[in-house]
């Protein structure tokens, strides 16, 4: 069985292979032709092609360093990767240039505070693995370690979450100076107190477009023409290069038998598993992960039968088959008892100015006899300690147990008794540690051995087989519609599919679709396309081109808008005159009423959502002759019966800070979009992913 598991890890390796001799093949029909060479591009940023080479050798970059953590890298990843590379070439050719300019960078001191100092970035902050499990609190200390433990151990995957964070701080610091530029005068404050203070009062009579039935509005095509004719120019109607398509599905799920060989050979392997002499060489070779970690168990986690065989099990106990969500395991008890724990607080000093190490642990030892003469560590640590975290809490660490910490420090904090100090060095610096108590604390830990719960080959073939028999013998959309609703299979729909979109309705990681939607011609029917979960047979029903549209994209919906104009015009005509009772029972309506409407005012009470309505009734005198007003739900006659100007007032101090929050927070996100808009992106992977 251990070689099948060496085996099955190194397929990976054998399709990596193989994927890279195809796409050396597919780009060797683009480059390299009779001594002379053509880029590929994927896309264009600031005016500056994107190579398809220099694309996806940053692509592999990153796939590399999640594999060389034992990370599997699935489609629905592979598509995440690029489109964070796609984002990280826009930014280098956006953004770094503005950050070069201003001189902005990131020193070492800071790159450890957004990590674990005091102004900690929200992703390591939020994150549970980050916070302390009994106490629920960050713990720096925890971010500390696994920054260390991915260094020396994968270096790459290290690499990439450095330069990730250092452009989120850059980003920060670009986006901060801008917001410092950010200033709201008085009159804008004023204007805003105004909008937000003055107030009217109205009477209206109200009828909605729907009391019309559609049925009894003539609208002729020629209407319809003259609507579009003089209206198609308008940003509303300006239509986006996008395709619209029907399509069936065929959801690529394990049958019975596919998660029966799973439980038989994990059944084989808890027999293999429980003699193992060596847990950590056993999982390496059989397991989904390249490493061993024990998994420290949570009783009550499993459903009550899973949960009772682990918590009674022995020590060498192997459990399972079970399943959890769609992965099937079985797990190995590897320790079950006390386990002790430590709680400790420590200040640590780091190297400044060119300090040696020596000369660091000689500041140690003297600092240790200060808090032992005077029994002063935690104000020693809130003042002195460079791990800024703890320093607040006076150097306190909280509970740890073993392999929370890094080496060093677990030796020096476990070798010392309760109420003892010590002085130990790690690759952080300099440690003063202080044990404020032991105990022992119950511990059940499992190494485990998993499988997810997915279709084999033959599975998929069959489905494949299904969807092309249909693909084959019905190749026009009327034929597709006829086969799905004869085999009772719903006939999907993905419409106004934008190219290189990466979200379609029914969908997941629609990435082949999109590009077929972008190779096929109108009315093609598609083999069958593979993504992730499903099948799909499809067929191009729409070809939309950008710009202005043409009337059949866009006859419907002008087709409605033409029907509301004719029912605003029949009820205007019957909503005029000098009295508001009247006109309401002209229309067969009431009088309604609406108080303290403001220019910030979107609903009016009883009529619905109409902001344009309102900004129009703010402008009104008071008790003037009704106005008629044309609205989105359909007509009003308005009475303004009282206007109240807002009160006097010299201090337009909240509303001036009101307003500039409002604008700075639109900072972060309107900037970038801004310099992005300018450099005229243009992103044309579709054509190749």
């Amino acid at each position: 069985m251990a070689t099948i598991g060496k085996i099955r890890k190194r397929s990976g390796l054998l399709l990596i292979v193989i994927g890279g001799a195809m796409v050396a093949f597919i780009l060797g029909d683009f480059i390299g032709s009779k001594g002379g060479s053509t880029k590929v591009e994927v896309g264009t940023i600031a005016g500056e092609p994107v190579d398809i080479q220099e694309f996806e050798f940053r692509v592999d970059e990153q796939i590399q360093g999640l594999k060389s953590a034992g990370q599997n890298v699935d489609e629905a990843a592979t598509t995440q990767i690029r489109n964070q590379v796609w984002n990280d070439l826009v930014r280098d050719r956006v953004i770094v240039p503005q950050l070069n300019d201003l001189g902005l960078a990131v020193t070492p001191e800071e790159f450890d505070d957004v990590r674990f100092g005091n102004n900690v970035m929200p992703d390591f902050a939020n994150d549970q693995n980050f916070k302390n499990p009994e106490t629920g609190q960050f713990d720096p200390q925890r971010v500390r370690q696994y920054f260390v433990y991915i260094q020396n151990t994968y270096p790459v995957l290290w690499q990439n979450q450095k330069d990730r964070i250092l452009q989120t701080r850059l980003n920060q610091k670009f986006n901060n100076l801008i917001k410092k530029g950010v200033y709201v005068n008085s009159i804008q404050a004023q204007e805003q107190y105004l909008a937000q203070n003055k107030k009217v009062d109205v009477d209206f009579a109200f009828k909605r477009y729907s009391a019309i039935a559609d049925s009894l509005v003539t609208v002729t095509e020629s209407d319809v023409k003259d609507y579009f004719n003089e209206n198609k120019g308008k940003d509303i109607y300006k239509q986006k290069d996008s395709r619209s398509a029907s399509y069936i599905s065929f959801p690529v799920a394990p049958s019975e038998e596919d998660i029966n060989e799973i439980r038989r050979e994990l059944t084989t392997l808890a027999a293999e598993f429980k003699n193992a002499t060596n847990d950590t060489t056993f999982v390496t070779e059989n397991g989904n992960s390249q490493f061993y970690f024990p998994e420290e168990y949570t009783v009550g986690s499993l459903d009550k039968e899973t949960d009772s065989l682990i918590t009674n099990a022995q020590i060498g106990d192997v459990i399972g088959p079970f399943t959890t969500g769609d992965v099937m395991k079985i797990v190995k008890v590897v320790f079950n008892g006390p386990e002790k724990e430590v709680n400790a607080r420590h200040i640590l000093l780091q190297a400044q100015n060119g300090e040696t190490s020596e000369q660091l642990k000689a500041q140690g030892d003297s600092l240790l006899k200060v808090i032992k003469a005077n029994d002063n560590f935690a104000e020693l640590a809130r003042t002195v300690s460079m791990d800024r975290g703890s320093a607040a809490k006076g150097g306190e660490l909280d509970w740890f147990g073993k392999g929370r910490m890094v080496k060093p420090f677990e030796e020096g904090a476990y070798s010392t008794p309760k109420g003892g100090l010590t002085v130990v060095e790690s690759q952080f610096g300099v440690h003063i540690i202080e044990v404020l108590d032991t105990r022992n604390t119950d511990k059940l830990k499992l190494a485990a051995i998993d499988r997810k719960l997915e279709a084999s080959n033959e599975t998929v073939n069959n489905i494949y087989d299904r969807a092309s028999e249909i693909s084959i013998n019905n190749t026009t959309a009327e034929k597709l519609e006829a086969a799905a609703k004869e085999q009772g299979l719903p006939l999907l729909q993905a419409r106004n599919v934008e190219p290189g979109a990466r979200f379609v309705s029914g969908l997941t990681n629609p990435d082949a679709f999109v590009r077929w939607l972008y190779k096929a011609e109108q009315g093609e029917v598609s083999a069958p396309i593979e993504m992730d979960g499903m099948i799909a047979v499809a067929v191009l029903n729409n070809i939309t081109a950008e710009g202005e549209p043409k009337f059949e994209d866009v006859k419907d919906r002008m087709e409605q808008e033409v029907m509301k104009a004719k029912k605003a015009e029949f009820f205007m005509t019957k909503m005029q005159g000098d009295n508001i009772a009247a006109i309401a029972s002209n229309i067969g309506e009431t009088v309604k009423n609406a108080n303290d409407l403001t220019f910030g005012t979107a609903v009016i009470p009883g009529g619905g959502r109409e902001p344009e309505v309102i900004a129009k009734t703010m402008t009104l005198p008071a008790n003037a002759a009704p106005v008629v007003l044309k609205g989105e739900l359909g007509v009003y006659a308005v009475v303004v019966k009282a206007v109240k100007e807002a009160p006097e007032n010299t201090n337009y101090e909240a509303q001036r800070a009101s307003l500039s929050s409002t604008v700075k927070g639109r900072v972060d996100f309107g900037a970038y979009n801004a310099l992005v808009e300018q450099a005229e992106v243009k992103d044309e992977r579709h054509k190749f992913f």
